[in-house]
């Protein structure tokens, strides 16, 4: 498993953001971070043959919003959050786990991926190895990723 950074995670997040929604992300301003509001949460699980990892998306509703938007084809303000907002963090987990993936060796050796989760947003988060967050045009998404040695490694 090739490590991450938290450059190319940067990278990995802005682009299958612009390939796949023609969202267009910026790394946040240190200052970000206070003014975040995050309303949605998901997670995903990766499995290597040593290994288990999980990517976290944190979304706030005005990166929610314009992702539904782009995604769907519809203004910002027709996006109802309570019915749209759960699936597209699921699916942009789903995009991004996969993205991470190859970016850990995925095309050469097999990354088994979980299936999207919702996560609460009052429960904490693995501690993250490598973390990102990123500013659209609307809102912001924080996304980590924490990795550990697997139990069958352990054993």
């Amino acid at each position: 498993m090739r490590p991450i950074t938290n450059d190319q995670l940067t990278e990995l997040v802005a682009t299958a953001l612009e390939r796949t929604a023609f969202v267009l992300v910026d790394p946040a301003e240190d200052d970000a971070e206070a003014s975040f509001a995050p309303v949605r949460r998901s997670s995903l699980r990766l499995t290597g043959s040593d290994w288990t990892g999980v990517i976290t998306l944190t979304a706030d509703e005005g990166f929610l919003c314009e992702l539904a938007s782009s995604l769907l084809g519809v203004d910002e303000n027709e996006v109802e959050l309570d019915e749209h907002g759960q699936d597209i963090i699921l699916e942009l987990a789903n995009i991004l786990a996969g993205s991470v993936s190859l970016a850990l060796g995925g095309d050469k050796t097999h990354i088994g991926l979980g299936l999207p989760e919702l996560s609460d947003l009052a429960a904490p988060t693995p501690e993250a190895e490598t973390s990102t967050m990123v500013a659209a045009e609307s809102g912001y998404l924080n996304v980590q990723w924490s990795v550990a040695a697997s139990s069958k490694a352990a054993a």
